[in-house]
This record gives C-alpha cells, sequence and structure tokens, in this order.
C-alpha cells in the first residue's frame, strides 16, 4: 500500500528525467504507464554500449532498468491517428500525466496540454 495506489500515471519522457519520475510514482504505489516510439524507443535504453560496466547480463542497461522499474510499457506511434485514438484513451483515465519533452515536440506530437484538455475532458 503506498499514497499512490489506484492512480494511473501516462509517462511521454525519455533518458532519465521523467522516468525517473515514473519510477518514485511506481514506488509510491501509482500504476504507470510508459508510452514509447515504436521505432526509436526511449534514448536511455540504447546507452549501454558507452560502458560495459554498466550493463546487465543480456544487454539491459542497469540505468534505464532502474529509471524504468515497475512500468507497464506500451509503443505508440503518435504521429498516427490509431496511435493518437489509444494514447487519449490512455490519457482519460489516468490521474497524471508527465513528461520532459519539449512544447514544440508535443505541440507536434498533438499532445500538448492545451489539446490534450480538451481532446481529453472525461
Amino acid at each position: 500500500m503506498g499514497p499512490c495506489d489506484g492512480i494511473i500515471a501516462i509517462e511521454l519522457g525519455d533518458f532519465q528525467t521523467a522516468p525517473g519520475a515514473g519510477a518514485i510514482l511506481g514506488d509510491f504505489g501509482a500504476n504507470v504507464i510508459k508510452v514509447e516510439d515504436p521505432v526509436h524507443g526511449d534514448t536511455f535504453r540504447g546507452l549501454y554500449s558507452w560502458s560495459e560496466q554498466r550493463v546487465q547480463t543480456g544487454g539491459r542497461h542497469i540505468g534505464f532498468e532502474t529509471s524504468n522499474r515497475s512500468k507497464i510499457g506500451v509503443t505508440l506511434n503518435l504521429r498516427h491517428k490509431k496511435g493518437k485514438e489509444i494514447f487519449y484513451k490512455l490519457i482519460v483515465k489516468a490521474g497524471i500525466f508527465y513528461t520532459n519533452y519539449r512544447e514544440k515536440i508535443l505541440r507536434e506530437l498533438v499532445t500538448n496540454y492545451k489539446t490534450l484538455s480538451k481532446t481529453c475532458s472525461p
């Protein structure tokens, strides 16, 4: 049991800041859903090659694994209609949405606050 039990949190971010926040939300009991691009995924996922001592058995990066613990991962192409539709359905169910993407990228993906507050109102 934790202070965030029953809360759904949607993460749209990569590398460390957003995923690190999501790891803490998960530690507090939130159901965290990490949304990644189906082609590129999280940038941090592929950075293990620069430091072999941080690579676990099977090629898994300990930094990535640490900041993405306790999450459900989904891949959605937010540049396509179907990906956006699924994303918006997730947002409607969520109590928390967080990202570390810049506003320009969020506008391009139609996932900025202005759009989500209009499109995803329950």
